[in-house]
């Protein structure tokens, strides 16, 4: 399927579990800065409402298959890569971050500093993988640099036993950066 069928398929799911969800449709931007159509879902979980875009979490990277950089945002985060058409039924107002992935699992940073990122590795779900967001672009840029170009990824306690070689992919819309450690 393209992004209709992970759009419906999800609010045929969340519908099935009793979880109000449904399907948007809109324009975003393509690798070539060109406009093109596309569906992505918004949800209803404790009182508030979030944006999620299965399709683009989706990376057909075997290295990376699944990321959570469009996992229950809001509307400043949806906003930045894609316009909603007009005259849809439902569009709903998505201003928390509270059920984020990267908000609950310690991984949204606000500002960056190599301790903020310790902790956030610590607080990993996962073995073989780290992923971050930063609040703002100047904290996601310095990161990048810092982490990734500088080699201080490798110099924090808390990524001890990281191989040299890690695969990473990043985000520059979202400020965010998926590491895959290998472990």
């Amino acid at each position: 399927a393209v992004c209709g069928g992970y759009a419906e398929g999800f609010t045929y799911l969340m519908k099935r579990l009793g979880i109000e969800s449904g399907v948007v449709y809109g324009e975003v931007s393509d690798e070539n800065g060109n406009q093109t159509g596309h569906a992505w879902n918004y949800v209803f979980l404790n009182n508030m409402y979030y944006w999620l875009d299965l399709t683009w979490d989706d990376t057909d990277d075997e290295s990376n298959p699944v990321t959570h950089f469009y996992f229950l945002i809001d509307d400043r985060h949806m906003n930045k890569n894609r316009v909603l058409r007009k005259n849809q039924y439902f569009v709903p107002a998505c201003y928390s971050m509270d059920e984020n992935f990267y908000v609950r699992n310690d991984s949204y940073i606000t500002y960056y500093t190599a301790e903020a990122v310790g902790l956030a590795v610590l607080s990993s779900p996962y073995d073989d993988k780290i992923e971050l967001m930063f609040a703002d672009k100047l904290s996601y840029d310095t990161a990048v640099k810092d982490l990734l170009e500088n080699g201080k990824l490798w110099e924090l306690p808390e990524c001890d036993g990281i191989s040299d070689s890690v695969s990473y992919s990043l985000n520059d819309d979202m400020y965010a950066i998926c590491i895959n450690t290998g472990a």
